[in-house]
């Protein structure tokens, strides 16, 4: 009885919290409209654009892209966020 319990407990919590839904996964074409803004982003800054992650987490209509100064290859990249339903990307 405990163990229904506590399971009942965590998918009503994961219901409620919606903790539970799944990423959403990039299409091909969503991909491409990401990472080509994220090219002409990371041009517009002087920097190599590197990629684009192809999952939105969040469902915020934004996936984490990655850019690296020629400069300091070294040094970690930098991230922003670029938009995959239309171009356009933002610092993170």
């Amino acid at each position: 009885m405990k163990k229904l319990s506590l399971v009942s407990l965590a998918v009503i919590g994961c219901l409620g919290l919606g903790a539970c839904e799944k990423v959403h996964d990039l299409s091909r074409d969503e991909l491409d409209v990401a990472n080509n803004g994220g090219l002409a982003y990371a041009n517009g800054q002087g920097k190599r654009f590197l990629q684009c992650s192809g999952l939105d987490s969040n469902k915020d209509g934004y996936v984490t892209c990655s850019m690296k100064d020629e400069r300091h290859l070294n040094e970690p990249a930098t991230e922003f966020l670029c938009a995959y339903n239309r171009p356009g990307c933002k610092g993170k």
